[in-house]
């Protein structure tokens, strides 16, 4: 909760530092949205290889454990405000609640499922610093033994994401608006476990005939390391939307996505090496409505 606590001073002292010109027609919740959409979460792990971070596991969005999920179908509002008659301002906020992830994917050379396709595991460069720099012997001898052997993970996370946006629109007539564009900073809230497994063989099962909704499993897992953070990270946000229509009372959405990303280091509990994660959210609304008060 003490994260939580965190954030709300961070956007409280956001909004009251947004300059006192606008202030005297703002109000802190616009309305209620009821939307029908999609959400992204990714989660990248990558560990440092030949002076650069390399990823080594990632959320397969081609698993169907790691597709997009749908959105919650009713959520506050916050206020926007033209500048101009083709410029506005105006906040968003979104929430991912207690996700749990099993067996993420390892990145390997080739993350396209083919019909023959049985397993995945790391590219031969990775494999070896892996093995060299991140294993105890124990855990060699279980690489040895399993000559398929892939590193997965599982994550617990939970993720939080306010943003403050200024951008432009194509208007048509006094209350349709078409090409909105949005761009600014955002506070990427993040509460995150993950337990790095070894796995005997990252099995993969096709899904014949399509490209994805395919089914992964990490066998023989084996827990050999884990981490966890509890971070705010400043970044930028960006807001897209095809068509809109505001008017006083309500607002008509078609096409719109916000999107944020956020990168953290990670220290593990039983070695020295520190991992990168990259987190990324992208919410896409098909279409919404927001009535306005």
């Amino acid at each position: 909760m003490a994260i939580v606590k965190y954030v709300l001073v961070i956007i409280i002292s956001i909004l009251l530092s947004i300059p006192s010109v606008y202030a005297e027609d703002d109000k802190w919740i616009d309305g209620i949205r009821v939307r029908y959409g999609e959400e992204w979460y990714e989660t990248y792990i990558s560990m440092p290889l030949a002076g650069k971070d390399t990823d080594i596991i990632k959320t397969e969005n081609t698993i169907s454990k790691f597709t997009p999920i749908s959105q919650f179908p009713i959520t506050i509002a916050l206020p926007e405000k033209l500048m101009n008659s083709w410029s506005f301002r105006g906040a968003f906020l979104e929430y991912q609640n207690r996700t749990e992830l099993k067996d993420l994917a390892p990145q390997a050379s080739d993350n396209v499922i083919h019909s023959d396709t049985t397993n995945w595991r790391q590219k031969s460069d990775e494999r070896t610093y892996i093995y060299n720099n991140l294993f105890t012997a124990s855990d060699k001898t279980f690489a040895d033994a399993n000559s398929n052997w892939a590193l997965s993970a599982d994550t617990v996370s939970s993720r939080f994401l306010f943003g403050y946006n200024w951008g432009v629109f194509i208007p048509v007539g006094e209350n349709n608006r078409f090409l909105k564009f949005g761009l600014g900073p955002a506070i990427y809230s993040l509460n995150f476990s993950m337990k790095l497994n070894l796995c005997s063989e990252y099995k993969i099962t096709p899904s014949p005939g399509k490209s994805d909704g395919h089914s992964s499993e990490c066998v023989g897992k084996r827990e050999i390391d884990s981490s966890s953070i509890d971070k705010v990270a400043f970044t930028t946000s960006v807001v897209v939307t095809l068509w809109e229509r505001f008017t006083k009372d309500s607002v008509w959405r078609i096409l719109s996505q916000s999107a944020g990303d956020a990168d953290f280091n990670v220290k593990l509990k039983n070695n020295s090496i520190d991992l990168g994660i990259k987190f990324r959210t992208a919410i896409t609304e098909i279409i919404s409505y927001t009535y306005r008060f």
